[in-house]
């Protein structure tokens, strides 16, 4: 679970390290996921800097858990 997030109302972003690191993945594993679509594209906000909302990420994290 995210930390100091509550469950049903996530906010912010995450970067791709930590999103690796919550998945327990590589970060090349995750940009992987992005460029076959199981992960969300993401938000650029500049050219080497991505996030993603927090609460995609942990709409994911329920269907992983649900093997979707």
């Amino acid at each position: 679970m995210l930390v100091g997030m509550d469950k049903d109302k996530p906010e912010g972003f995450l970067r791709v390290k930590e999103i690796a690191k919550l998945l327990s993945i590589g970060v090349s594993t995750w940009w992987g996921w992005v460029k076959i679509g199981k992960a969300p594209q993401g938000i650029k906000l500049g050219s080497r800097i991505t996030v993603w909302r927090a609460s995609e990420i942990m709409a994911l994290v329920t269907r992983l858990e649900n093997g979707r």
